[in-house]
């Protein structure tokens, strides 16, 4: 969107709205040559790009709205609260449909100091929505979960380890995933579910994963975690903190024979807690991010199968209020609203999906965080993020 801003500059952003696809105009200009400027950028862009689901030049129907702040306008304000905001400021976020930067804060002392902020900056009020929001915490378990044992494994079934960073024991299995530089039968899930959060586990009995129970019977399906970067600071990261673009770490399997593929289980209807029992499952396409308006669903431990609706995208959350390491900022995670959520759900995928069989999943990202209990907002971290911290996967692996 920035690039397209400084090709035409009143372009606002865009974003989805049922069957239109929204331009928001901060200005008078030719439709036709922000269509060019739209469909020029999409032709380069890569397979992840929102650019290429938007459907320029396609069948979809678009409308021009009027806006008061173009893109670059935005981002550039963005950044420099980014840079200026104290560490316990929860997140901002570029609100594409509002056409306006959403700053989320813990408490009524964090709201004083971004609007301090705000001041000092010389951004424009109107430009700007402050409000104090419910910090997402980990869906880690705290429990045994009643899961069962699944061989091989596929995505939305709980994992556990003995020990883990945060003080919790269960979790989910994301994906069944393949490197392009590897044969390795690997799976991904939640950085926080690791025993090492945002860093690489030393191998031991406490780094273990277990599907679904450490016992005699069940063998660990993985030693430790394989890849799991610290966040680095400079670049796009704020002053003073440092940055990872994914709650997301990689791990081998020990048996390659308990690695299925590109599949996640589909439970039937359940309370909170239950085993969720599966009978099908569906088969993961390779990724493709939504913009926001589409209906996305997840598969946790806890919560089961649940849906929900893309709220925010490129939403910047600072991890102070939680017990992570380097004063960490997680960059562009996205949000989900009316998507079910609870304790063990961390590290489930998060995907689109037809609401049938055999339509394919759309595989989108790892979900990490929502609102205890019963959360029906979720936040995950995108598939775009996950590949700058972990590198290039595969997921429709059928």
């Amino acid at each position: 969107m920035l690039e397209i801003s400084k090709l035409v500059p009143v372009f606002g952003g865009m974003n989805l709205d049922g069957a239109s696809t929204v331009v928001i105009l901060a200005g008078s200009v030719d439709t036709a040559t922000l269509s060019m400027a739209i469909e020029e950028r999409a032709a380069r862009a890569d397979p992840e790009s929102d650019l290429r689901i938007f459907g320029f030049g396609s069948n979809r129907s678009y409308e021009f709205r009027n806006g008061r702040f173009n893109w670059a306008e935005l981002f550039g304000w963005r950044r420099d609260a980014n840079d200026s905001l104290p560490n316990d400021i929860v997140y901002t976020d570029i609100n594409e449909r509002e056409n306006r930067i959403d700053i989320g804060v813990a408490n009524e002392q964090g709201r004083l100091a971004a609007i301090h902020v705000v001041e000092t900056l010389k951004i424009p009020p109107e430009a700007i929505r402050i409000g104090v929001v419910e910090a997402p915490v980990l869906n880690a378990m705290l429990i045994d979960s009643l899961a069962g044992y699944v061989r091989p494994t596929l995505s939305g079934l709980l994992i556990t380890r003995t020990n883990i960073g945060v003080g919790t024991d269960n979790c989910t299995l994301g994906a069944n995933v393949s490197l392009t530089s590897s044969s390795d039968a690997i799976f991904l899930t939640a950085s926080h579910c690791t025993r090492t959060w945002f860093g690489l586990d030393a191998t031991s009995p406490a780094s273990m994963f277990y599907q679904p129970v450490l016992d005699y019977i069940h063998p660990e399906i993985a030693a430790k975690d394989r890849t799991d970067p610290a966040p680095v600071a400079g670049g796009t990261c704020p002053v003073g903190r440092f940055c990872r673009w994914s709650d997301a770490a990689l791990a081998t399997h020990t048996n390659p024979n308990d690695w299925l593929g590109g599949f996640i289980a589909f439970p039937g209807p359940g309370p909170i807690g239950s085993p969720f029992p599966f009978a099908l499952r569906i088969t993961i396409n390779q990724l493709t991010p939504p913009p926001v308006g589409s209906a996305v669903a997840k598969v946790g431990v806890s919560t089961g199968y649940s849906t929900g609706q893309l709220a925010r995208t490129c939403v910047n959350f600072n991890l102070a209020y939680l017990p992570a390491p380097f004063n960490t900022t997680l960059l562009c995670q996205n949000t989900a609203t009316g998507q079910l959520s609870a304790s063990g759900d961390s590290g489930g995928p998060v995907f689109r999906w037809a609401g049938f069989l055999p339509s394919t999943a759309l595989f989108i990202g790892i979900h990490w965080g929502g609102s205890n209990p019963g959360s029906d907002t979720t936040v995950y971290s995108p598939v775009s993020g996950i590949k700058k911290d972990l590198g290039l996967l595969r997921y429709d692996l059928q």
